[in-house]
């Protein structure tokens, strides 16, 4: 069974050599996207939002901003992860909260 995987693991490096250097450098890129588009002039900055803005309006106060896709996805998986690495806040209550009548709760 190894020698299997180790047999198919050479076969996908082959069909495909340099797509882990191509990852790292995407990698790379996308960690340095805010500070290479801040350093870009006014006129390639609006080239770039074009390209990855389909619409944008003014709704409840705030900029709503709708990508094309595969920005749209890549958007919704980073918040997705950010929503993931924040602590979930629980109220916790002790005994003696429920005890004193501190903790109400329906029943209905």
């Amino acid at each position: 069974m190894i020698c299997r995987i180790m047999v198919d693991i050479a076969k996908h490096q082959a069909a495909m050599p340099g797509s882990v250097d191509e990852g790292a450098r995407l990698g790379e890129l996308a960690r340095r996207a805010a500070e290479l588009f801040d350093a870009q002039p006014a006129a390639e900055k609006r080239k770039l939002l074009d390209y990855v803005v389909s619409e944008c309006r003014w709704k409840g106060g705030e900029l709503e901003l709708i990508y094309r896709q595969p920005f749209g996805m890549m958007v919704s998986a980073g918040a997705m992860q950010q929503a993931a690495r924040k602590p979930v806040q629980r109220d916790v209550v002790s005994n003696a909260q429920r005890a004193s009548g501190g903790l109400r709760t329906n029943t209905a």
